[in-house]
């Protein structure tokens, strides 16, 4: 009696050990993707990263200050709306360089980078913007490129946060 009950329990055991090898497998499966997708966003996928990181420069909009924006209205009575604080990626080697930031080009058009963050963020409901932040950060990226050109602003980076 004692030598089956021991032959069961080295059955159950066995078999637990297959399911954590399972486990681990499918863990390790996971992570095999996550590594993929961080090794893809290090090789500069849509972002300043596949500059070298001494061409890369920051460059704070709105002089660092945090900007309102109200939220799309997404059928609530309420309005959402998200303080954002917004850095953008300059690539120092670029030909507009010079002019857009040792003459303060940048600065002088301000009103145009807020204006299209503005228009961008609050043309989102806040869900909409908290389930893909990197679509909205490559729309503004690629609106802000036409303006001042594809290899001079290289990332847009949100630096602070917060939605209500």
């Amino acid at each position: 009696d004692a030598t089956s009950q021991l032959q069961e329990g080295s059955v159950k055991l066995a078999d637990g050990v297959d399911t954590l090898q399972e486990k681990l497998g499918e863990f390790q499966s996971g992570m095999d993707t996550l590594a993929d997708g961080v090794s893809s966003l290090q090789s500069g996928a849509g972002s300043g990263s596949s500059y070298p990181i001494d061409q890369q420069e920051e460059y704070a909009v709105n002089g660092g200050e945090a900007m309102n924006i109200i939220f799309k209205n997404d059928g609530s009575k309420e309005d959402h709306y998200c303080v954002i604080k917004v850095t953008l990626m300059v690539n120092n080697k670029s030909e507009n360089y010079k002019e857009m930031i040792t003459n303060q080009g940048l600065s002088k058009k301000q009103s145009i980078i807020t204006d299209e963050i503005n228009t961008i963020i609050s043309s989102k409901t806040m869900s909409e913007f908290k389930a893909d932040q990197a679509a909205v950060k490559s729309e503004i990226l690629s609106q802000l490129q036409e303006y001042f050109g594809v290899d001079f602003i290289i990332d847009v980076m949100f630096t602070s946060v917060m939605t209500q």
